[in-house]
């Protein structure tokens, strides 16, 4: 087969487009830190890829609802730490009010604190968390708790049972909310009939009243008891899914990423063969007919 000029140049043109083309692909992972920018690059790549942001997009969205019902959680403790205070205050008054040594006008002085003490304890039984009531059950846009009469008689609870959950992994999820029905129904009825009996200067009434503020007091705090142990679960749950997003993001890496080093390597390599080629190619096409001829 003869070998013309032509064909010479021809095949010089083609080996420096194919190395050019190998320098671009180069300089786009150097640039762009990418192994794969098109999915002719590696399909099979590209699918596990894909595969791992989705892995990825989840745990992101588990962590966002760890985060958000341990806010919840830690708004409600708040809550009913501020309710675990108002009753120990409440307890040292039945304390002094079921004394007989105490006045009846000292008594009724005491109930009125007693009612002041209940009205914080509503306003901490209606407290809200982006917009959203603690101690609603479903119903997080009503206020639970509506003092009925003037002075009230009850307390009425506008919310229901509901239990909110929060997924936090694909197999479990975690209750965040406490329906106040639970809680504060005993603490009210204990607040008002307190109020009352102080009122009424009947110290024996008002002795008996003490143990149902222990009550009441032991069932708010078993609820921060609850929340105290999920907020502990979130914690462990929170650094599981951080360490399950490390690992994910390492093994995306490995197929999409760059090696640097090697890239740099490669590119330097390749930069060193377009400029031999360059070189020879030259040489090679260079002379002409006329160069012969003379």
């Amino acid at each position: 087969m003869r070998i013309t000029h032509n064909m010479l140049a021809d095949t010089t043109l083609r080996n420096l487009n194919a190395n050019m083309e190998r320098l671009d692909r180069l300089q786009d992972e150097l640039t762009s830190g990418r192994r794969i920018s098109r999915p002719s690059d590696d399909p099979v790549g590209v699918v596990s890829a894909m595969g791992f942001r989705s892995v990825l997009a989840e745990i992101e969205q588990y962590e966002r609802n760890v985060d958000a019902a341990q806010s919840w959680l830690e708004a409600s403790d708040s809550s009913l730490n501020s309710v675990t205070s108002i009753l120990q205050r409440v307890r040292e008054l039945a304390v002094q009010g079921a004394s007989d040594t105490t006045a009846i006008s000292d008594k009724q002085a005491i109930a009125a604190e007693v009612a002041r003490l209940t009205d914080q304890v509503v306003s901490a039984a209606n407290s809200t968390y982006a917009g959203q009531y603690l101690f609603a059950g479903y119903k997080v846009n009503v206020a639970p708790f509506t003092p009925v009469g003037d002075p009230p008689t009850s307390i009425a609870y506008a919310g229901d049972s509901g239990e909110i959950e929060r997924k936090i992994d694909r197999s479990s999820a975690i209750i965040v909310n406490t329906p106040g029905d639970a809680v504060f129904n005993q603490v009210f009825s204990t607040l008002i009939a307190l109020r009352d009996d102080l009122n009424s200067g009947n110290s024996s009434a008002v002795s008996a009243r003490i143990g149902d503020i222990d009550q009441a007091m032991q069932l708010v705090l078993s609820a921060r008891g609850s929340i105290g142990a999920k907020v502990n679960r979130l914690s462990t749950q929170k650094n599981s899914l951080e360490d399950m997003k490390t690992n994910v993001t390492g093994l995306l890496s490995r197929i999409q990423d760059v090696d640097m080093v090697e890239a740099a390597t490669e590119f330097a390599t390749q930069q060193n063969i377009y400029k031999a080629a360059l070189a020879a190619g030259a040489k090679a096409i260079q002379p002409s007919l006329l160069d012969f001829l003379r």
